[in-house]
């Protein structure tokens, strides 16, 4: 039988706290930082990684609202216009299924942001004032809304000073599968 993700992820942390750390030359700081990082990073992973699908599904869905909503208000000249309708297809071929793993849903947002960033800027370029005025206020929306997600997902860091003024993960989670509409169990 095979270990699990879990099992095998603190396996790595035990192996680089207690015997690859405590090896290496006092003055080799460069190197006690590194592996310090290491283990940092794979007991956030230890976190996350069972959950890191709907966390993803959360980015995602309100990547496609915020290309929606841009694109139902777009207005400006041809890089605007163009970008647009560039966006718009998109959305159009979009999946109708989400894809199944945490990487392919990643990949289609990281696609879906990059169409979205090069609308902006055709904006900046020649959209109209009207249009600039209601992306200012849509991206404001999206990033406090992106930003406070990211704030719950990463506060296992340890480095964000008001944690317990923030909801827990799995109620974020919670949230993100009440929003979206999919039947996902947080904690079977």
């Amino acid at each position: 039988m095979l270990p699990g993700i879990t099992n095998r992820l603190n396996a790595l942390v035990k192996a680089v706290d207690a015997i690859i750390l405590p090896a290496v030359d006092p003055s080799a700081d460069l190197a006690k930082e590194q592996a310090g990082l290491t283990v940092a990073h794979l007991k956030v992973l230890l976190e996350q990684w069972d959950k890191a699908y709907v966390y993803e599904v959360g980015n995602y869905v309100e990547l496609r609202r915020l290309a929606e909503k841009i694109t139902s208000v777009a207005e400006g000249e041809g890089q605007t216009d163009s970008t647009c309708e560039v966006l718009a297809k998109l959305l159009a071929d979009s999946p109708t299924e989400l894809p199944f793993g945490s990487e392919s849903l990643s990949q289609q947002a990281r696609i879906l942001g990059d169409a979205i960033d090069e609308l902006l800027y055709a904006a900046h370029e020649d959209g109209t004032t009207a249009f600039k005025d209601q992306l200012e206020q849509i991206m404001v929306g999206y990033g406090e809304k992106q930003t406070m997600r990211q704030r719950v997902w990463f506060k296992c860091t340890g480095l964000e000073q008001s944690a317990s003024d923030l909801e827990s993960v799995d109620t974020m989670l919670e949230r993100i599968v009440a929003d979206t509409g999919l039947k996902i169990s947080i904690n079977p």
